[in-house]
């Protein structure tokens, strides 16, 4: 007899079997005939078994076909099991109309007055909101639990909202067709018509505009931010048309045109300006030179901001501001100094003014009071800076809470510049926020690092955030040359006297790479096996994925399979170094680490802890953790409930409530060859494990239990060769 001519009873028989659904789609393809008896059965599985997934990936992709067979199965209409957002507020957000028109015609309440949503999938009248999570009703009907929102409606759920923030304009008026403005107060019209503001979409502002033209009044008199949200033009002259006042800004917000200068958006200003915005402002000093100033802030060398400075600069009557003095030509100085204005700088400083003179006291949003030479050094502009240090500017002046010119320089790597401050009698002793002086900050740059070494007088500077010398920050960051070069000059790879042995060169130089190592092993700077400090250096290195250093190390001596009182232990991390590998963040680099500790006879049999440091945000297992679990798995961990490791990440998986993970270790079983007695007793483990779970994780543990049953009775009853 063919396979097609078996009794449906049969065949549907066989499909209960599969539990992938890739497995039961690949079976529903091989003949029209299948497609058309297990299509439906395929639907109910994901329900059953995924929470209804399928209908979230219709409603993210628009698949009107897939959504309304999910539905038909029984998929929930609110749930979120793979989204943070339910279907219909995925198919308003992705402008799929038709997919939304599905979920109205299956009578979703698109105005949310109805609280979010019961998560029994028939939930009884008037039931008390905490039962929805208890019972067997949810377990009978579903293995594993879809996660749906259990608060009012808010922006982030509320389907019409999210068409208008994505400028839909069908799926706006769809719901509207659907009573999704029906019950609107001015809160939630304000709502919405701020919404469509910030989304820039000229027509639905004009809609909702028309539609509520109390609540666009009420914009109009109370809300006087509302030009601020404006990102277009056309946006912009609606509002001014309808009288939102140019100037408006409400307590802690800035002014439409403040917002325009800080996005750069150069023809919001224009049309701002030449409307007339902000000809004064209760600020002493002029609103168009304090967004003149903060715009030269932003300046980051592109066109487009350069091109608000001009804009702006055009609107100011430089050489009357200059006459006056004052705080007004001091902003331009800033400005200048900021975007190479070099003849406005020349015309302030031939005033007499200083070009150490800084602006007083401006609204915090403006930024620190710093000087003209220090804005020209971090724009790297050498020519600014020349000229400001001939006519008097101290390269020494530091500001509260700001780096001297020479910090900012080498941090750079500008060499020019920072040969330009030596020539001016700049500090070498100075240093930056963290305590480092010049020397420490130039160290990726080895010619600016020789330069600062010729004139640096005290050759051993002292560190006050980690007690680390020069020599042994050299060492670490892992330049030989740089190392060679302190050495030349009689630095020391012993640490100085009086300073506590936080750490050694032999950590630093394990730090600084299997080069260094190398180069200092002539200076008896040398890794021992069994030293506490070099088995943490090694562990740093394995966590850290060093695959060349761990090597390096082992090939030295070092124990791949430390006891735990041997290994030095970092206090959340099991005392393993596969584990530690494992968790390494680059997955290429972990794999590889694993590869050559592996490879050196680490035991993973003695690994007894799943641990994953990539923590997962909310309930479920991040794919940062799933990477772990298989970059373990792959490499022979045991995923075997009698075994410490299988056991750990088992427990860990369901409290997760994550289907990913479980089918992982599943998978991994099923491929050991396991006697029947092996698997029964795994079988049996498991379900002693997973019995006493809270209601949160019961349909986990049912989804586990379920699975290790099936993988023992096909042992038993193995299919007919």
């Amino acid at each position: 007899m063919g396979f097609s001519a078996l009794p449906l009873e049969m065949i549907y028989l066989i499909a209960e079997y599969l539990e992938l659904e890739s497995d039961i789609n690949a079976l529903s393809r091989t003949t029209r005939q299948l497609h058309n008896l297990l299509n439906k059965y395929l639907y109910k599985h994901n329900v059953k078994h995924n929470g209804g997934c399928a209908l979230e990936w219709a409603a993210r992709h628009g698949r009107t076909s897939v959504a309304q067979k999910s539905l038909e199965a029984g998929a929930l209409l609110y749930a979120t099991v793979n989204e943070s957002m339910q279907p219909i507020c995925l198919a308003s957000a992705h402008g799929h109309d038709a997919v939304v028109k599905i979920f109205l015609e299956w009578g979703v309440c698109p105005n949310g007055e109805k609280e979010w949503w019961p998560k029994r999938p028939w939930p009884l009248e008037d039931e008390p909101f905490e039962n929805y999570f208890t019972g067997e009703d949810l377990l009978e009907n579903f293995d594993f639990d879809a996660w749906l929102e259990d608060s009012p409606v808010n922006g982030d759920q509320d389907p019409i909202i999210l068409a208008i923030r994505y400028g839909h304009e069908s799926v706006i008026q769809l719901l509207r067709a659907h009573g999704g403005m029906a019950n609107w107060d001015q809160d939630k019209a304000s709502e919405a018509l701020t919404t469509a503001v910030e989304g820039g979409n000229l027509e639905i502002v004009k809609t909702i505009a028309r539609e509520y033209p109390e609540t666009m009044s009420y914009l109009v008199r109370e809300k006087r931010r509302l030009l601020s949200l404006a990102k277009k033009t056309e946006i912009a002259s609606f509002l001014v048309n309808a009288g939102v006042p140019l100037d408006g800004a409400e307590p802690g917000w800035l002014t439409p045109l403040s917002c325009a200068v800080e996005s750069s958006n150069v023809d919001l200003i224009r049309f701002l300006v030449e409307s007339g915005a902000c000809p004064t402002h209760p600020w002493p000093h002029g609103v168009t030179l304090w967004l003149m100033r903060r715009a030269a802030q932003n300046f980051d060398g592109q066109d487009r901001s350069l091109e608000v400075v001009q804009y702006l600069l055009s609107h100011v009557d430089v050489d009357s501001k200059i006459n006056a003095g004052g705080e007004d030509m001091i902003i331009l100085l800033l400005v200048a100094a900021t975007c190479d204005f070099e003849e406005i700088i020349e015309k302030i400083l031939k005033t007499g003014c200083h070009p150490d003179t800084t602006a007083g006291p401006c609204p915090e949003w403006f930024g620190e009071s710093r000087t003209a030479l220090s804005w020209a050094v971090q724009r790297g502009n050498v020519r600014i800076a020349r000229l400001l240090l001939e006519k008097g500017a101290d390269p020494n002046k530091l500001k509260e809470r700001e780096e001297t010119p020479l910090i900012v320089a080498c941090e750079t790597g500008n060499i020019d510049m920072v040969v330009l401050l030596l020539e001016h009698d700049v500090d070498l002793n100075c240093k930056n926020k963290h305590r480092d002086p010049a020397l420490v900050t130039a160290i990726p740059f080895p010619e600016l690092f020789s330069i600062l070494l010729e004139r640096t007088a005290d050759s051993q500077v002292a560190f006050d955030h980690d007690e680390l010398n020069l020599m042994e920050i050299a060492v670490r960051s892992g330049n030989v040359a740089m190392v060679q070069m302190l050495l030349d000059r009689g630095f020391s790879l012993e640490r100085p006297r009086g300073v506590s042995e936080v750490t050694t060169m032999v950590s630093q130089a394990v730090r600084g790479g299997v080069a260094m190592l190398e180069f200092l092993r002539p200076y008896g700077v040398v890794p021992v096996a069994g030293n506490a400090e070099a088995q943490i250096a090694l562990r740093c290195a394995i966590r850290a994925g060093h695959t060349l250093v761990t090597k390096y190390l082992l090939d030295q001596g070092f124990d791949p399979n430390p006891t735990a009182s041997e290994l030095p232990s970092f206090t959340e991390h099991p005392a393993s170094y596969l584990g530690d590998a494992a968790n390494a963040g680059d997955p290429q680099a972990a794999a590889a680490t694993l590869d050559v500790l592996l490879s050196h006879g680490a035991n993973i049999d003695k690994l007894d802890t799943f641990y994953a440091s990539r923590r997962s945000v909310g309930p479920f297992m991040s794919e940062g953790q799933l990477t772990v679990l298989r970059l373990l798995l792959e490499r022979g961990a045991s995923p075997l409930p009698e075994h410490k490791f299988g056991s750990s990440a088992l427990k860990v998986a369901v409290k997760a409530n994550s289907k990913e993970a479980i089918d992982l270790l599943l998978s991994f079983t099923d491929v050991h060859s396991l006697s029947l007695n092996d698997l029964h007793r795994n079988l049996l483990l498991a379900e002693g494990i997973l019995t006493e779970w809270d209601k949160w994780h019961l349909s986990a543990a049912r989804y586990t239990i379920r699975l290790w049953r099936q993988l023992y009775w096909r042992k038993r009853h193995p299919v007919p060769a």
